[in-house]
């Protein structure tokens, strides 16, 4: 299927997001470089700006174009998708949820054999890290799932639900870990109180597994 896109002058790539099965095709792809501020250094990235998609995958028809991947990185860069990000790339959304996240993967890349859930991890804790309100937060506590490895990226965000579970536990030895973490998620004057125990915790997670990965 790629040769025969490619020999129309469209791009392509196969593969699974989130459980579901592409193909994106798309026509144009332009060039841009970016360095890119994560928790291991400074990150020189490529980014792709993809336009002219023929289809973004399964997840993206089913929705009628409202969800599907807004890029991915591979080892030449970052692939994004233009018209997800046109409108926001001075917001987080971009700066961290797409850039920092995908730099994150790019800089792994060198832990070679990481399953893809792993990658996911480290890359949402990054993004943990630096955003700066409860948003992302509650999209993981929304999205967490341990059921299926193969979403990686529900079991990533379960992951980091549990293990900051264990963290607050361990440091206010309270039980109320649900109802501390709906306070944040609901009430910005809470955020603004214990943010910074989140993004901590965050960092001493990131920290604990690079460690772990430096030592196989």
């Amino acid at each position: 299927a790629q040769k025969k896109f490619e020999r129309r002058g469209f791009n392509f790539l196969g593969g699974m997001t989130a459980g579901y099965y592409g193909p994106y095709v798309w026509k144009n792809t332009t060039e841009e470089a970016y360095q890119v501020e994560i928790p291991g250094g400074t990150e020189s990235v490529k980014v792709f700006w993809m336009e002219g998609f023929v289809t973004r995958g399964l997840l993206s028809w089913l929705s009628g174009d409202e969800v599907g991947a807004g890029g991915w990185a591979k080892k030449e860069g970052l692939y994004c998708v233009r018209k997800v990000y046109e409108k926001i790339l001075d917001g987080p959304d971009f700066s961290i949820s797409f850039l920092k996240h995908e730099a994150q993967h790019k800089h792994d890349f060198k832990y070679q054999g990481l399953e893809s859930y792993k990658l996911e991890y480290r890359a949402k804790l990054v993004e943990l890290i630096y955003y700066p309100a409860a948003g992302f937060l509650k999209s993981l506590n929304l999205s967490k799932d341990f059921s299926n490895k193969g979403n990686s990226h529900a079991y990533a965000a379960a992951k980091i639900m549990s293990d900051l579970e264990k963290i607050y536990k361990d440091g206010f030895g309270k039980n109320d870990f649900d109802l501390f973490v709906g306070e944040l998620i609901n009430n910005e004057e809470a955020w603004n109180k214990h943010g910074g125990f989140i993004r901590r915790s965050a960092e001493r997670l990131l920290g604990e597994d690079t460690k772990r990965l430096e030592q196989r």
